[in-house]
């Protein structure tokens, strides 16, 4: 009878711990596909919506229902964990920020939720699997991998574009991830990631196939200011990662883009020569950077004429006529001052302040590194294009990972 008993114990723990695999095997299949469901409607191909227009406006009803499971499964978590980030609060200071300014007269409110608040969602995604960070960032690594693949079959196929769009002027460097400017909202995130995966899974080979596939798109693409960045967080990682380039930190990070950002614009709008010369060289711009020049200047007029609160954020319509045929300034720092003013801009510079403190605190760590780099490159990328388009979600969450390098790096290395 003892000798019964003990067998059926035995038995009862083994289909325990059975159960309990299984369990735990089905939650992780729910949160990979809940994420992936969520990833897919925030982030499309823009160019395949441009060539599809009912796919256009189907999906716009798809990035309403991202937000709405981003938001519900955001508000279980925090039912379940009974805790709200400091980070994410921190971080919203800027969204209601833009959101009380687009109230003003003038500005549309639409716009700036429809703008926004896919940005923020992202956000939410990643604040709801900050304990399940490899679960996510494998997610999004392996969709953009998919993107990347496709977008490359049309640019090879299709080397002068796949279509053409038209505002004020024509594009015609258009292909399946969108014009070649939109290239950055998915090669860039899925080069990081890469960078993160190289140095903590065994996910190797596909990660550097990727980061080849990005020079390579962006190459072929003539994003130039694209491959500049991924040329320069590639030489700084290299140097970092054999402890040769100490006086990159932080501190060093932050005093080096404010002079990128504001000398940048400076100098060009003095028109020196020799920041012509390289710019249009480096970049193959126009004599105008492709009119920055021209767009900056006039940014800098409506800037003046309201310092403080600025414009809201405009409807594409409004923005197309500010900004001389095209929908923003083409620097983040302008874009902020023009919808946001002085205030908007005190806001956006404590979120930047407090995301470098946190990344000073943990630099001894190889993820810090990492992400200080790859947001150092998007501020370069920021002094001529801008960080807030409805597409910039994996941008922000990129921007994010600032507040959780140690978290991160626990988990990858574990």
């Amino acid at each position: 009878m003892i000798k019964n008993k003990g067998i059926k114990n035995k038995m009862r723990i083994k289909i325990s711990k059975t159960s309990s695999t299984i369990i735990i095997h089905k939650a992780k299949v729910f949160r990979t596909m809940l994420i992936f469901v969520i990833v897919i409607c925030l982030m499309p191909p823009q160019g395949l919506l441009a060539m599809i227009p009912v796919l256009n406006i189907v999906w716009k009803y798809l990035i309403i229902l991202g937000i709405f499971i981003s938001v519900i499964w955001y508000l279980y978590r925090i039912y379940r964990s009974k805790r709200i980030g400091k980070s994410l609060i921190v971080i919203s200071m800027y969204f209601i920020t833009v959101i009380i300014l687009a109230l003003q007269p003038g500005s549309s409110f639409f716009s700036c939720i429809a703008n926004y608040l896919p940005l923020f969602s992202g956000l939410l995604l990643f604040e709801s699997e900050q304990d399940n960070i490899e679960i996510l960032f494998s997610v999004i690594h392996s969709y953009l991998f998919v993107l990347i693949i496709i977008n490359l079959v049309c640019l090879l196929l299709f080397p002068n574009g796949m279509y053409k769009s038209i505002s004020i002027t024509e594009y015609e460097l258009n292909w399946f991830l969108g014009y070649k400017s939109s290239f950055q909202f998915y090669l860039y995130p899925a080069f990081i990631l890469s960078f993160i995966f190289l140095n903590y899974s065994k996910k190797q080979i596909i990660s550097s196939l990727i980061v080849v596939l990005c020079l390579l798109e962006a190459c072929l693409g003539k994003n130039y200011m694209l491959l500049v960045v991924l040329i320069v967080c590639i030489f700084l990682y290299y140097f970092i990662n054999v402890d040769k380039l100490k006086i990159f930190n932080p501190f060093t990070c932050i005093v080096t883009l404010i002079i990128i950002n504001i000398g940048l614009v400076s100098m060009y709008l003095l028109n020196i020569e020799f920041v012509n010369i390289l710019l249009t060289k480096i970049l193959n711009k126009s004599v105008t950077l492709s009119g920055r020049a021209i767009i900056w200047a006039c940014t800098l007029i409506n800037i003046h004429k309201k310092p403080w609160f600025g414009y809201g954020t405009l409807s594409i319509e409004q923005r197309y006529q500010t900004f001389h045929g095209v929908p923003h300034s083409h620097n983040q720092i302008l874009q902020v001052l023009f919808e946001g003013g002085g205030i908007g801009l005190i806001v956006y510079l404590i979120i930047i302040f407090y995301v470098f403190v946190k990344l000073s605190k943990t630099f001894y760590l190889k993820t810090t590194k990492i992400i200080l780099i790859a947001i150092f490159g998007l501020f370069i990328m920021g002094t001529v294009e801008i960080l807030t388009h409805q597409q910039d979600v994996l941008i922000w969450m990129i921007f994010y990972l600032g507040c959780y390098s140690e978290k991160i790096d626990n988990q990858l290395v574990s």
